[in-house]
């Protein structure tokens, strides 16, 4: 017994003793410039966010909600440029699409600098067209009025990689009048392809809507929005990533087009049809 007490004694020592304390030097990584903008030829104004990214391991103050407000922001079609300007109301660098109009089928190029040496680029492309035969069909449901159809439809144009998202809106009026709204609900957004369905009939449906209610005017909305690859890769990587509060979920990388930072730069065409009830 006494011979086992000493074993474990000088284990005991042995392990103590070959503990040693480790100082690991982490690298020191710079706050990147976060850039995102969405630009379409539908849009009046046209916005660009430029904030700053807070490295994972670093202890500084950097907000990234705060936007920056001295950076040069420049946009270009390849021969004409335009400088946008800082809207501390909206937090964002902005420019009149009047001042600067978008075409559909043209490529655009980014760029934005800081006074403190940093500057990132990006480009993207604007579609060249959207689909014109956009349909809204409203199905009331037959012994509930919560349990009504809507369903959209459109043909996609063929021989060509086509990229959408799609939103259902449900729009209340102020009774009386039609221009006034009064309340809107999103019963459906997605990004999605038009794989294995090119030049084909393309459909989505939403299904349990309250159609049958008279408390006011209303009306539904489908928004098609036609984007571009970076677009859709953006946000497809944000809806993937949004794992609902799981803690296990493996984490998703955020897709980004910019050259020397973080962000999207990206495009789209924007179809509406709206219908009453």
């Amino acid at each position: 017994m006494k011979k086992i007490q000493f074993i474990l004694i000088v284990s005991s020592l042995l392990i103590f003793s070959c503990e040693k304390e480790a100082t690991i030097k982490i690298p020191k990584v710079d706050p990147k410039l976060v850039v995102s903008s969405f630009i379409s030829p539908g849009d009046t104004i046209i916005y660009v966010t430029v904030k700053k990214s807070k490295p994972i391991f670093e202890d500084s103050n950097v907000n990234t909600a705060d936007p920056i407000t001295n950076a040069s922001v420049v946009l270009s079609d390849g021969t004409a440029s335009a400088a946008l300007s800082f809207d501390s109301f909206v937090g964002k660098y902005k420019i009149a699409a009047t001042a600067f109009p978008l075409i559909a089928g043209k490529t655009y190029y980014l760029s934005v600098s800081t006074p403190d040496g940093k500057s990132v680029s990006a480009e993207t492309t604007i579609p060249a067209n959207a689909p014109a035969d956009l349909d809204l069909a409203l199905t009331p449901g037959t012994t509930n009025a919560l349990e009504g159809t809507v369903a959209v439809n459109w043909t996609d144009r063929i021989n060509e990689k086509n990229y959408y998202r799609l939103s259902i809106v449900s729009l209340q009026y102020n009774t009386g009048s039609a221009d006034t709204i009064q309340s809107w609900s999103n019963y459906d957004s997605k990004v999605f392809t038009d794989n294995n369905h090119d030049g084909h009939q393309m459909s989505s449906e939403e299904t349990g809507v309250p159609i049958n209610i008279s408390n006011g005017y209303k009306a539904f909305e489908a928004r098609l929005i036609c984007c571009n690859v970076d677009y859709y890769l953006y946000h497809n990587s944000v809806f993937n990533g949004n794992n609902g509060g799981n803690p296990f979920a493996e984490p998703t990388l955020i897709y980004s087009n910019i050259k020397g930072g973080l962000g999207v730069f990206s495009a789209y065409l924007k179809v509406k049809k709206r219908k009453t009830y």
